[in-house]
């Protein structure tokens, strides 16, 4: 499921910055980090980490709270997202290729 960070504080830090945590529960599949800003000022996202927990803190998943309507309402645009993320983590063609254009053109016509 998907997850929302909430600031670690109401407040920004004294530089201006606000630092966002969550835990969530493993995932079977890649994890991916997307940011919508809800407010009308520019955001930076200076540095994102995800990390495996090295056990040191326990999941209890009966205190996951899933996602929020608002992110149930969202799921259109994360699945969108998703695709995108598919469509570019495939292999591409690249630059042009010397050898590939002489192949291709003694190959016979179709």
């Amino acid at each position: 499921p998907d997850v929302e960070l909430t600031p670690e504080a109401d407040v920004t830090d004294e530089a201006g910055w606000c630092r966002y945590a969550v835990l969530a529960p493993a995932r079977e599949d890649k994890v991916y980090f997307s940011v919508r800003n809800r407010t009308s000022r520019i955001m930076f996202v200076d540095d994102a980490v995800i990390l495996a927990s090295d056990g040191s803190v326990q999941f209890d998943q009966r205190s996951f709270a899933p996602a929020r309507p608002e992110a149930i309402r969202r799921r259109p645009e994360l699945d969108g997202l998703r695709r995108e993320v598919v469509a570019l983590s495939r292999p591409a063609e690249g630059r042009p290729n010397p050898a590939r254009e002489a192949f291709e053109k003694k190959r016979p016509a179709r």
